[in-house]
């Protein structure tokens, strides 16, 4: 969650994706009824691997922004300004 609000959230209609979160993406098992290393290959397993990259890259972008430094342009238009150093005036 980020600010009492959630990171993502899931459409009604993606039910592919809603059955994947639900228990669709499993691991295998292997011998013995031990839970294998990787998930069973699939539909669901491409599909939560390429949501679990997204998700994980968004993490590194929501922590680069919380250390931007930002800056105005005359019109109130805001940017990032790059290579500046914080505190420094």
């Amino acid at each position: 969650m980020t600010s009492a609000m959630p990171a993502v959230q899931i459409a009604r209609g993606a039910k592919l994706t809603l059955n994947a979160l639900a228990g669709g993406y499993a691991r295998m098992l292997g011998k013995g009824g031990s839970l294998g290393d990787e998930a069973e290959s699939g539909l669901y397993r491409v599909l939560m691997e390429g949501l679990e990259s997204c998700l994980g890259r968004m993490a590194v972008v929501e922590e680069v922004d919380a250390n931007a430094n930002y800056s105005y342009t005359e019109n109130g238009r805001r940017y990032m300004k790059y290579g500046s150093v914080h505190g420094r005036r």
